[in-house]
C-alpha cells in the first residue's frame, strides 16, 4: 500500500513524473533505487517520499548519473 501511494504521488509530481525510480517497503520503511541526473532531483523524489501518508523513513539509495 505504501509502495503505491509513493509511486502515485511521484507520478503527479512534475518534476519527478518521467523518473524511473524504484520504490520498497518494510514496515513503513521506504527505500528509493535507481538513477536520477542531479542531485536537486534526488532530494526532491525523498522530499515526495517522506510526505506520503504511512511513510516513517526514508533510505535515499539512489545515484547521481
Amino acid at each position: 500500500m505504501i509502495t503505491r501511494k509513493v509511486k502515485a504521488a511521484l507520478l503527479q509530481d512534475p518534476g519527478t513524473a518521467g523518473l524511473a525510480i524504484g520504490v520498497e517497503t518494510l514496515i513503513g520503511g521506504v527505500r528509493l533505487v535507481g538513477s536520477v541526473d542531479s542531485f536537486d532531483n534526488k532530494q526532491r523524489v525523498q522530499d515526495i517520499a517522506e510526505h506520503v501518508d504511512g511513510v516513517i523513513g526514508v533510505d535515499n539509495a539512489l545515484s547521481v548519473k
